[in-house]
């Protein structure tokens, strides 16, 4: 850890990042359940003060539930103010639902806005999505759920992704790989969706710990 007494941490995206996990009917379709505490923002900056004291990091947390990279860009105005140290940033899911060139250049946008103003930046990539339409899929999100296993399996996630990869290494940012992570499980033979509380996008808390360990050891590396 450096030597200044204050790290400074900004996360930005979407409900992964917010802390959002099943979703449950409503007048106007569904919401999610917000569980902050189990997100893996919060667990990182859990694991880092706990290694190295209370006091030692501050956190803003700007994500957004149903928010992706180009209705986000605001928000990067936001997280730039409080001038953090670190800002990590992870999109894609939402962005899933959308063409893939806005994806790309909502991405690009802000990956010039952040490194021009933050010493370091992390964008962490999202989870696989549901390949198929599971049975506790609630009926309300069965749209939703169509939507995403669509793109999950056409090569469409893959595609931003790798685009995703070709911004983050020509604006010389960190990865946190989380993506690659699922992807060698869903490839071991692990059913991904069963790793999705909601059955559509969002992973579970366990599954959170496991991108706050990544995270972690990211953050680690760039001190």
């Amino acid at each position: 850890m450096r030597q200044s007494a204050e790290l400074k941490l900004a996360f930005l995206g979407d409900s992964i990042t917010e802390g959002c996990f099943e979703f449950y009917p409503c007048s106007y379709g569904f919401e999610t359940q917000r569980h902050p505490e189990d997100g893996y923002a919060w667990k990182t900056v859990k694991a880092l003060r706990k290694k190295y004291g209370e006091p030692s990091v501050a956190y803003w947390n700007f994500a957004k539930s149903g928010y992706n990279a180009h209705t986000a860009l605001p928000l990067s105005l936001d997280l730039i103010r409080t001038s953090p140290d670190i800002a990590v940033v992870c999109f894609g899911l939402n962005d899933a639902l959308h063409p893939e060139e806005r994806f790309e250049a909502a991405l690009k946008t802000l990956f010039e806005r952040l490194t021009s103003a933050v010493p370091h930046v992390v964008f962490v990539t999202p989870n696989r999505m549901n390949s198929y339409l599971h049975p506790d899929t609630l009926p309300c999100a069965r749209k939703l759920a169509l939507k995403t296993m669509s793109t999950q399996t056409s090569g469409k996630f893959d595609r931003m992704m790798a685009a995703a990869g070709k911004l983050y290494r020509e604006y010389g940012i960190t990865v946190c790989d989380v993506y690659a992570y699922w992807e060698r499980l869903s490839c071991s033979g692990v059913d991904t969706t069963e790793l999705l509380v909601n059955r559509i996008n969002h992973p579970t808390a366990e599954m959170h710990d496991v991108t706050a360990v990544m995270l972690t050891d990211t953050i680690e590396n760039l001190l």
